[in-house]
Formats: C-alpha cells, structure tokens, sequence
C-alpha cells in the first residue's frame, strides 16, 4: 500500500491537525468524521484534541486505518498522563467505519 492515497499523510492534513491544535476549542466535545481519512491524523489529532470521532475511507484502507486507531489508544501511560492533564482527556472517542462504494 506504499504507493497508496490511504497510506499517505497530505500537506492539507497537517495544516488541519494544525489549526485544531492551535485552537482545540473547535474539536473539543464536538461530534466529527473525517471522510477518506487515509491515515487518519486528522481524526486522531481531533480526538486527543476531546471530539467525538467516526474516520471512514474505502475498504482496502480500513485495515491501516483501524492499526493507527489502536497503536494511538497503546500510548504509553505518561503520554495519557500528560493528555489528561493539558486537555481533560481521558480517552479517544474514535471509531473507523467503511465509505459506502458504490
């Protein structure tokens, strides 16, 4: 999937991940989904963030998609810790669902 959209992480997603960063007060306790997620970094950053989050993209994604969902809710105690003190979070609110393909 080297060469894959899924697989890569685009210039406009960053700039996102940024602005929602920078202001988290746009994400936070809000319900999003992020359609073709690809990686999914802009979902995961709105769900540190405090959203509530569906990521969806084509089938031959998913399975991506779903292993940086679950590598991002193994992070290291002392990364939670840190989460929860600057942003009140105490866990990600995300799920990974399929586009409908027509």
């Amino acid at each position: 999937m080297e060469n894959e959209a899924g697989a890569v992480v685009w210039d406009a997603a960053l700039v996102l991940l940024n602005y929602f960063c920078k202001d988290p007060t746009l994400v936070r306790g809000k319900q999003t989904i992020e359609l073709g997620a690809g990686t999914g970094i802009v979902g995961l950053t709105a769900a540190i963030l405090g959203a509530r989050v569906v990521v969806t993209d084509l089938p031959k994604y998913l399975a991506g998609l779903e292993r940086n969902v679950q590598a991002s809710r193994q992070m290291t105690w002392l990364v939670a810790h840190l989460l929860r003190n600057l942003y009140g979070l105490l866990t990600l609110d995300i799920l990974v669902r399929p586009l409908m393909s027509s």
